[in-house]
């Protein structure tokens, strides 16, 4: 389990940095994982999920995102990644979007099955 920020890695065309956090999970024996990242500071615009092309989650893992304050915030919109258990990579957005964040985040994955893997990343302006 590891949470990585590359800060200012990336630039829009109006030159305003873009910031990706990374977290690369590997469930425990129940299926679940959860860690907490450095204060983010910005606006998050989209979350990535990927699963491992080897040690797939299970069909309908779940991805909460909580602030400081215990706020999921996708809203719910992490509950049920790859429904269709292809190991597809799929996007969330915040709720709202582009939300403004100065918190630590919480992420945790649950239902993901026994030691599967996968990697959470967010856009972060």
């Amino acid at each position: 389990m590891t949470i990585t920020v590359f800060d200012n890695r990336f630039r829009q065309p109006n030159n305003q940095p873009i910031a990706i956090l990374t977290w690369a999970f590997t469930t425990d024996g129940s299926g679940d994982i959860s860690e907490e990242s450095v204060t983010i500071l910005g606006r998050i615009n989209r979350i990535v999920t990927n699963p491992d092309n080897t040690d797939t989650p299970t069909a309908n893992w779940d991805l909460t995102i909580e602030d400081e304050d215990g706020v999921d915030i996708l809203c719910g919109n992490g509950a049920d990644r790859d429904a269709g258990d292809t190991g597809a990579s799929e996007q969330a957005f915040p709720c709202p979007a582009d939300i403004a964040v100065a918190s630590k985040l919480t992420f945790t994955v649950a239902n993901g099955g026994d030691t599967k893997k996968g990697v959470v990343k967010l856009y972060i302006t």
